[in-house]
């Protein structure tokens, strides 16, 4: 490969799915994982590794999931 890399480019960062290899899940945190529907689990995973990449945090926890779970809107009911 002839590609030079520029001396003034930014750092590479270091991909998620090497850095996600790294995280440890406590086994509360597994087990609400394994709870969560398979077509969207492999997401949901992932998002949770990118977020404790971000905060700097080494393992993931059910608090961390809980804090960072969606929020469902309230439906208001017509009053009657």
């Amino acid at each position: 490969c002839g590609y030079c890399k520029p001396s003034d480019s930014p750092p590479e960062s270091v991909p998620v799915c090497a850095a996600a290899q790294a995280l440890a899940w406590t086994p509360e945190a597994a087990a609400l994982l394994e709870r969560i529907p398979g077509f969207v689990r492999a997401r949901v995973k992932e998002r949770m590794e990118e977020r404790a990449l971000r905060d700097g945090l080494g393992t993931i926890t059910l608090e961390l999931m809980r804090e960072h779970q969606p929020k469902m809107p309230s439906i208001a009911r017509p009053a009657s």
